[in-house]
């Protein structure tokens, strides 16, 4: 069993390296590692946020094995932007990266700031990267950005006066609803929007953003060690299990279907930040396949004649949470249909596993769920790298390695025992996933490197896989233990 493990292990980490560096390798005999494009439109530059760093650069990337740098530079700021461009003179480069002066060979499509952004945003959604390595594109100016939200502050500084390269000045275009090709469907949607926020904001938006928690990752989180402490580890597994499969679900639907959201076609209707693709709305899928999943397991703790209005309740709080998605205009009703729908499909997977016998078939063995849960994310790390991917696949190994331990069954049975000590644990358990992932971001924000921040985040999701199984159960066990006789 132990070999089966680190070849799991080796697995996942090699599939997750491969996913993000698969071709790249140094280029030429330079000294060079990236290259990068500066498009500028009057005083103002284009700027990609990165996924995993939440920070600003130029468009660019890795220059692959056998590439000039103009040529990867051309390439990373198609897959980034969108944006085809020609590659003009090099300038005064930093941090290894070759900079290029380019020019859009088309007018770059900017979205109206009316909304929820207060500077324009690059219509970037045919971008091969946009959801995956890049989750908004920007057209700012250089001055205005704070030095704190940049991965490579240096390369600001060492941009050229433009007004020396006037034949290389991009132009621009003001997309409108009216200019980007919408369908039927989504012009009707559109006005359910429109109608929604003009008779309900401002006055719901208090009411709507309680609602909106109901999905909140943070939530999920907060709530896990509580499940887990209070219901024992075979509830808490199948619950995180069911967050991970929902969560990764999510994340392959939107990638797959490639749709936009309200905001992308009419920017005044954003009132919440967003980003990425729409279909399905995560919030909904995850939310109700928890919040679901919650009441078929802890249903019986309310007297009969209580489940109905339970139950209802639940229903009215799911479907509000989805009305809040298409009332802050992150999401069309469509999208939290089909969010809806994928969540009841993988609610029922989950249920009639249960009633089947199956779970307690496989969790017998207490590895043998994750063992599969964690190839299923390794598979879907190699297909949709990113910062989801390497929050749950550390979160999934994490927890596959804690049930591996030969000591954890004895602390899971101490604790089912003594009542007393699960409100320690379950408060324990919250502290210790905040702390840690507060590090991870602290850590994440000072790197550069996006290689570097995935491995940051899935090494402090494994330290909260391991914190839920084992961690959180040994300061309280260690308290309670009774003293020895004088």
């Amino acid at each position: 069993m132990k070999s089966d493990n680190s070849f799991l292990i080796l697995a996942y980490f090699l599939l997750r390296i491969i996913s993000y560096s698969l071709l790249v390798a140094p280029a030429w005999a330079q000294d060079y590692k990236g290259a990068a494009c500066v498009i500028f439109v009057n005083d103002k530059i284009v700027l990609v946020q990165d996924s995993l760093s939440n920070r600003l650069s130029f468009p660019g990337g890795y220059i692959n094995r056998e590439e000039r740098p103009e040529q990867a530079a051309r390439r990373e700021t198609y897959e980034e932007t969108g944006l085809r461009v020609t590659v003009g003179p090099q300038i005064e480069s930093a941090d290894q990266s070759a900079q290029f002066i380019c020019r859009s060979y088309t007018p770059i499509p900017i979205l109206s700031t009316q909304g929820f952004e207060s500077r324009p945003i690059v219509y970037a959604l045919p971008a091969p990267d946009f959801s995956v390595e890049i989750r908004q594109v920007y057209l700012d100016s250089p001055q205005s950005v704070k030095a704190e939200s940049l991965r490579f502050p240096n390369q600001i500084k060492l941009l050229p006066d433009f007004n020396r390269y006037p034949e290389w000045q991009s132009s621009t275009i003001l997309l409108t609803k009216y200019t980007i090709p919408i369908n039927n469907l989504y012009k009707i949607e559109l006005k359910i929007i429109a109608q929604l926020q003009n008779q309900l904001a401002p006055q719901a938006d208090l009411l709507f953003r309680i609602l909106n928690l109901t999905g909140e990752n943070v939530v999920f989180f907060i709530l896990a060690p509580i499940i887990w402490a209070y219901s024992g580890w075979q509830t808490g597994v199948r619950c995180v299990l069911l967050l991970i499969t929902a969560a990764e679900s999510s994340n392959i639907l939107k990638i797959i279907f490639a749709l936009p959201r309200p905001f992308h076609l009419m920017p005044e209707l954003q009132r919440m930040e967003a980003y990425g693709f729409g279909m399905p709305s995560g919030h909904v899928l995850v939310g109700t396949a928890f919040w679901g999943y919650c009441w078929h397991s802890f249903k019986r703790l309310l007297p009969q004649q209580k489940q109905r209005t339970g139950f209802y309740l639940l229903i009215t709080v799911l479907t509000g949470c989805g009305i809040a998605r298409v009332y802050w205009g992150v999401h069309f009703v469509s999208d939290v249909i089909v969010g809806t729908t994928f969540a009841l499909l993988l609610l029922t997977l989950f249920i009639r596993l249960e009633e089947q016998g199956l779970w307690h078939q496989m969790t017998s063995a207490r590895k043998m769920p994750w063992a599969i849960g964690f190839v299923i994310i390794a598979i879907a790390a190699f297909f949709t790298p990113g910062l989801l991917s390497s929050y749950m696949g550390g979160l999934a190994i994490g927890i596959f390695l804690g049930l591996c331990i030969g000591k954890t069954q004895a602390l899971h049975e101490k604790v089912a025992i003594n009542k007393k000590l699960k409100s320690s644990i379950a408060g324990l358990g919250i502290v210790g996933i905040i702390l840690l992932d507060s590090t991870g971001k602290l850590l994440v924000s000072q790197q550069a490197n996006s290689i570097t921040a995935m491995l940051i985040y899935f090494a402090c999701y494994l330290l909260i896989g391991l914190w839920l199984t084992i961690g959180m159960y040994l300061l309280p066990l260690a308290c309670n233990r009774p003293k020895p006789s004088p």
